[in-house]
């Protein structure tokens, strides 16, 4: 079925009314516009409309320019520090300002995803913040691509993961609470931004990132001080505030369209395929993964993860398996009933050939043949939900 023109045009025009409307001061959802925009990047090539591909490169290039517009106030580290950690990372680390952050992945030299991470900028150091459970080997890799690095003599790595506690504030109302604990001037520190300074008279790193989709802060502090900043928040929030773990964040993130490692990429999968595409900077420097990314942009993706939601009751599970037609097309990555759309949503990977169009067009279903308690399931009978790059 091809992508209809008048299908993009529509969805050129939502997109395009999504990015010139972005106030640089909010908080806006920028994986999930820059997603959108490689899609339809995407879709353009399926049709061979250069035209309409020049105003999708238009509108990803302004959305940079918004994501790094203080890119002037460069200042400048030790040079093979900051060629070290670009070199590792596939996002252009040489953007960034004193005092910004960035969110990248590493890959395996045939593209596979290592982690996904943030890089903060100090006017002396970076900073990698990867997932928790991958510190072991991300530090091992990291050694072993340092140890055949030319200026290897230039860059001193300290893994500081036991010194370093980090809480998540997040939500609509997490400036207001945090002010209530510190005399930091929040207002002025932007999204992906951050600053160092005192929170209850804790030292933290202040920084206006988090991985639900909400305005918020993480605060990075000495282990000895989390309990007691815990505590500060919780009191000076009040009913405004609630403890939550990361059940509660993965259901946000989900409705999100954000990635979580280990479900919906590990090293089995790429940037590319990921819809992480705007992450990767082919053209910069040669970085760990560059040509294999590369030939596979230049080949054609065989597969991407999409994202889905059902169109009945139902609570999609990883594992649970994407059917068309009676085939298999692949499994569910992530899954959960997304609390505010009301609805089960999840992702998966299907075959490129699935992913050129608005999805809507086709319909899956998700059975798990190892729960026997399923029995509607067993006899047969399916869990339909709607395909689309959008929740």
């Amino acid at each position: 079925m091809a992508y209809p023109i008048e299908k993009l045009a529509e969805d050129l025009e939502a997109i395009a009314l999504e990015v010139v409307t972005l106030d640089p001061g909010d908080v806006p959802s920028m994986g999930k516009i820059m997603n959108a925009l490689c899609i339809l990047e995407e879709n353009c090539r399926t049709i061979n409309h250069p035209v309409a591909a020049d105003l999708v490169l238009a509108l990803k290039g302004y959305v940079e320019k918004i994501l790094f517009a203080e890119t002037e106030d460069l200042v400048p580290l030790e040079e093979g520090v900051e060629a070290f950690v670009d070199h590792v990372v596939a996002n252009d680390v040489s953007r960034l300002a004193t005092g910004q952050a960035l969110y990248s992945v590493m890959c395996k030299d045939e593209g596979g995803i290592i982690d996904d991470l943030l890089i903060y900028k100090f006017a002396d150091r970076f900073r990698l913040v990867v997932n928790a459970a991958n510190i072991e080997k991300d530090w091992e890799w990291i050694q072993s691509r340092l140890a055949k690095y030319e200026h290897a003599a230039d860059v001193e790595m300290r893994n500081e993961s036991d010194d370093i506690a980090l809480l998540a504030l997040q939500g609509p109302k997490s400036e207001d609470i945090l002010r209530r604990l510190t005399d930091e001037n929040l207002s002025t520190v932007g999204y992906y931004r951050f600053i160092e300074g005192r929170v209850d008279g804790q030292s933290c790193v202040i920084s206006r990132t988090g991985y639900t989709g909400e305005d918020g802060f993480e605060l990075y502090c000495a282990p000895g001080a989390a309990v007691k900043l815990w505590r500060a928040l919780l009191q000076a929030g009040g009913e405004g505030v609630k403890p939550v773990g990361l059940g509660a964040r993965d259901t946000l993130r989900l409705e999100m369209g954000y990635a979580l490692y280990g479900n919906d990429i590990d090293e089995g999968t790429t940037p590319l395929e990921a819809g992480l595409g705007w992450t990767v900077k082919l053209g910069k420097s040669d970085f760990v993964g560059r040509r294999a990314l590369l030939a596979q942009k230049e080949k054609g993706l065989n597969r991407k993860l999409c994202g889905f939601t059902l169109t009945e009751r139902g609570f999609p599970r990883p594992g649970h398996e994407i059917r068309c037609g009676g085939d298999l097309m692949g499994t569910v990555r992530s899954g959960t009933v997304g609390p505010s759309v009301g609805q089960g949503i999840g992702t998966g990977y299907l075959p490129s050939e699935h992913m050129r169009y608005e999805l809507g067009y086709l319909w899956f279903f998700a059975r798990d043949p190892t729960d026997s308690n399923e029995a509607s399931m067993e006899n047969g009978d399916s869990i339909y939900f709607r395909i689309g790059y959008e929740f």
